[in-house]
């Protein structure tokens, strides 16, 4: 097998360069701060690949004098024609005599143009700057010239695939500094009160990656990193961090990144989190300053990532030609972010995150109708990439990089395993059965859903010890059955271990009860199957319950383990899976509150074991289980946390950023309109989407509607920005049953403003999310209602979008029909025993009219405050029975 260093670099030496015509350019920019115009002038230099009469550039919104030509021996050419085509956004030059193939030849430009307030291509934008402890206004210019801007600021040849260098020069006010893509090599006096600045050439780069800022704030020097900012306090995190991450990128890999400068800018002067050139990062404040007063473990990481992928695109400056790949590109870089972070953060355990929740995101996400598809066609730009693509090249990159010869994904067209993923949308759904006997122990994998020819499979039994690094064979057709004689007696087995292959895995009803017997038993041994593992089992298991494929009961016989689980992972696996499964049971309030009874019954020992208080020596994953786990208990109805929660909020102290969202949404559970004002004034302090979150754990439907509102509404009391307007409609969507219902008639009632308001990716993710919660024939009424509403060209528009939430619809009513009985049923026949605080064992039964019956005997706690489990008599008797079949398929 191949290691992903090896295939790393083999994906690297794929990057070649392309050759192109322009080969240098020498800017000049003179900005004008009073009025927001600027002067540049350009010098191209470019070499004639076959004898031309005429050259093609692009321009928009300049003014530009007719252009000058100069051959190789610096001699003006005679008889050029300028011709200007606004509309197409080109300038043409016409010569009276063709130039010379392999000619070398300098343009030069004269033009003038507006510095807009647009926040796009070169801009000026206004914050505020406290001095001497007066507040000013103070105005910046930032070029951001992704992906076809850099023709508003000079003429050029703005293609993808034209690499050149470029030398900027830069003039500048005397109390402001210039940066860009690389080094100052010289300051001089422009004239009394402005400085001239000259900076070295940049590497062969596509124009968009120029870019450059003027501004007046102050520097911080790091190890191979400057970072500018408002206050140099904002820099230390970013400084530090980018610094660590390229030493340890390249001490892992033969690769070398440059000097880079970075920028962090005020919120309101920068549109995305980042904008990330060869050479030059660009942030938005909110986005990497790290204060702990402010930010919690939850932020720093996503700090992290988000400085270390920057930090790491600098190494592509060698590929940019390569835009057919550009999936295998990009999830390469995401694989060396991760690598570097789990080097630098071992405890962070940044892999099982990504398997346990953007994983699992993307394949309910990758299911409900959504083409996922990771091709950017050769006309389309990156930023047209989504997370959800991002993430997919990200998870083939890390299945490739295992298989036996990972480079040759790099060939879209001709190599057949690569595509056989790449071109389709979903993903298979395995069926693995057992049959075995005294001599024979045949495995027999079968794909469903999709077929690929290039399907990555791991298998480990019992007493086995797995390497998840690798895959055992690929499976290239259906179906297969292979004899693994040397594991007859191995009672269970797991297939794609760590969820590594891009697809979900089902068993026979046998594998999965032995899997569950073995996970309940276990003591020491628990770890045989990994934390990691255990949690891609209960996420399938609910998975195929929820399809028809499996009994629920045996997705409920397998999480009981979690009575003694510690670990975070299948704790936040199983919370994922609980919240879906009492939205299924709304309107049910019997079965409802009976499971909901049963699931914080399971993990209740982690109250006490995570307590709600930060302990200076517990690890990054318990500060992020506290939150997790604990906010969950308090939206499933523990009592005890509800009430220390909502205390804790009415006390209207400060709050410690790692308990925020507890302390927050655990008490907004009993919360009173006064208490989200409260939370609304902290937000508007602090700006922290936890904050938002927790606004719309209220059970109060007059809050909720009073909140949703401001989605749409400029004039609500709540102000929103533009991109916290999604992030609020979902919360209030996840917050509650309730949510549920404000939710579905705010998108009735607002469907023309969110139409309007919204992108139609936002929109497929709003109704999608929704369809999953909705289960009823009221609500199928009122998404059809919403569906009238639609003008034709609409209902063409999002056609596929609401034949999969009506899909959806459905399948979750016909899973209420089969299921909500069974499991009643199953909660009525099994108890629960747990260990209660102070010693004592208290047995809870859950009873068919939803009373309990309580029995306490005091008893020694078991060490660590672990659980004890106890299974009915009738789930011994099946267990007891299942292992008794000396020949039987699993």
């Amino acid at each position: 097998m191949i290691s992903l260093t090896l295939f790393l670099l083999l994906l690297a030496s794929a990057w070649s360069d392309n050759s192109t015509l322009p080969t240098e350019y020498h800017i000049t920019i003179v900005p004008e701060f009073s009025d927001l115009t600027f002067t540049s002038e350009t010098r191209i230099t470019i070499v004639v690949q076959e004898a031309v009469s005429r050259l093609t550039l692009n321009s928009r919104g300049l003014e530009i004098q007719d252009p000058k030509v100069y051959n190789s021996a610096a001699e003006e050419i005679t008889g050029v024609g300028f011709i200007r085509e606004t509309e197409n956004e080109t300038i043409e030059i016409t010569f009276a005599s063709d130039l010379e193939e392999d000619g070398i030849y300098d343009l030069v430009f004269q033009a003038s143009g507006t510095i807009n307030e647009n926040y796009d291509g070169f801009y000026a934008a206004n914050y505020t700057k406290t001095v001497s402890g007066q507040k000013q206004e103070r105005t910046i210019l930032l070029a951001n010239l992704k992906y076809y801007k850099a023709r508003q600021v000079f003429p050029c040849f703005d293609d993808l695939t034209h690499l050149s260098t470029y030398t900027l020069t830069l003039v500048r006010p005397n109390d402001y500094i210039s940066v860009s893509n690389t080094a100052k090599t010289s300051t001089a006096d422009y004239d009394t009160n402005r400085s001239k600045d000259v900076f070295a050439p940049t590497d062969p780069i596509p124009p968009y990656e120029l870019s450059f800022a003027i501004i007046d704030f102050v520097k911080e020097e790091f190890d191979g990193t400057t970072v500018y900012s408002v206050a140099k306090e904002d820099t230390q995190y970013v400084g530090e961090l980018s610094s660590q991450v390229a030493q340890k990128f390249q001490e892992l890999y033969p690769v070398k990144i440059n000097r880079i400068h970075q920028i962090v800018v005020p919120d309101n002067t920068l549109v995305t989190n980042v904008v990330d050139n060869i050479g030059l990062i660009i942030y938005k404040e909110s986005a990497v300053v790290y204060k702990e007063i402010r930010e919690s473990v939850e932020d720093k990481q996503e700090i992290a990532k988000l400085v270390a992928l920057s930090v790491i695109k600098q190494y592509q400056r060698e590929s940019f030609e390569w835009w057919p790949n550009y999936w295998a590109k990009i999830g390469t870089l995401v694989s060396y972010q991760y690598e570097v972070l789990d080097q630098l953060h071992p405890t962070w355990r940044l892999y099982e995150q990504f398997v346990t929740e953007e994983l699992l995101s993307l394949l309910e996400e990758d299911v409900d109708g959504r083409d996922i598809s990771v091709l950017l066609p050769e006309d389309q730009t990156p930023d047209v990439f989504t997370k959800s693509q991002l993430l997919k090249s990200f998870s083939f990159v890390r299945m490739f990089s295992h298989f036996p010869s990972p480079g040759d994904i790099l060939d879209d067209e001709t190599n057949a395993a690569a595509l056989s993923w790449i071109e389709n949308k979903g993903y298979p759904l395995v069926t693995v059965t057992r049959t075995f006997n005294e001599v024979d122990n045949n495995i027999t994998f079968v794909q469903g859903n999709l077929v690929l020819r290039s399907l990555p499979v791991n298998i480990v039994f019992e007493n086995q010890e797995g390497d998840s690094n690798n895959f055992d064979f690929v499976l290239d057709r259906s179906e297969i059955m292979s004899n693994y004689r040397d594991y007859i007696s191995s009672s269970w087995f797991t297939v794609n271990l760590e969820r590594l292959g891009y697809y979900r895995v089902n068993y026979g009803t046998p594998n999965w009860r032995n899997l569950a017997m073995f996970l309940i038993n276990s003591r020491n041994d628990i770890d045989t199957i990994s934390p990691l593992n255990r949690a891609v089992l209960i996420e399938d298991a609910f998975y195929f319950s929820h399809l028809d494929r499996l009994p629920v009961t045996l997705y409920l016989e397998l999480i009981l383990h979690l009575k003694r689980e510690t670990d975070f992972f299948p704790i936040y696996a199983f919370i994922k899976t609980a919240n879906r499964i009492k939205s299924l049971l709304y309107l049910t309030s019997s079965a409802q509150t009976k499971f909901m009874t049963f699931a914080t019954r399971l993990v209740e020992h982690l109250y006490e074991n995570i307590g709600t208080s930060l302990n200076s020596t517990e690890s990054h994953i318990d500060t992020l289980s506290r939150t997790k786990i604990l906010t969950w208990m308090c939206s499933f109805g523990y009592a005890k946390c509800q009430e220390e929660m909502h205390a804790l909020l009415s006390s209207g102290g400060s709050t410690h950023p790692d308990l925020q969202e507890l302390v927050f949404c655990g008490g907004m559970r009993r919360g009173t309109l006064e208490n989200f004002h409260f939370l609304l004034d902290q937000h508007m302090q602090s700006g922290k989407k936890r904050i938002l979150r927790s606004m719309a754990c209220t059970s109060d439907t007059e809050i909720l509607r009073y909140y949703i509102t401001a989605v749409v509404d400029e004039s609500a009391i709540v102000h929103l920005k533009e991109h916290d307007r999604v992030d609020v409609f979902m919360a209030v969507l996840e917050g509650s049953d309730l949510g549920v219902e404000v939710a579905l008639n705010f998108a009735k009632q607002y469907l023309e403003q969110i139409l309007i308001r919204f992108t139609q990716e936002d929109i497929e993710r709003m109704f999608i999310a929704l369809s999953r919660k909705l289960i009823s024939e009221p609500h199928q009424k009122t998404i059809n209602a919403i569906i009238e509403c639609l003008t034709d060209e609409q209902k063409v528009q999002y056609g596929d979008l609401f034949r999969t939430v009506t899909n959806t619809i459905n399948n979750n009513k016909k899973w209420r029909s089969s299921n909500i009985g069974t499991i009643e049923t199953w909660l009525d026949a099994n108890e629960i025993t747990t260990v209660a605080p102070g010693g004592e064992n208290t047995t809870t039964t859950v009873t068919a009219n939803n009373s309990t019956t309580t029995s306490t005997t005091t008893t020694p706690s078991p060490g660590g405050g672990a659980a004890d489990l106890r299974i009915s008599y009738t789930l011994f008797v099946v267990f007891l029975l299942t292992c008794i079949f000396s020949s039987t398929q699993i």
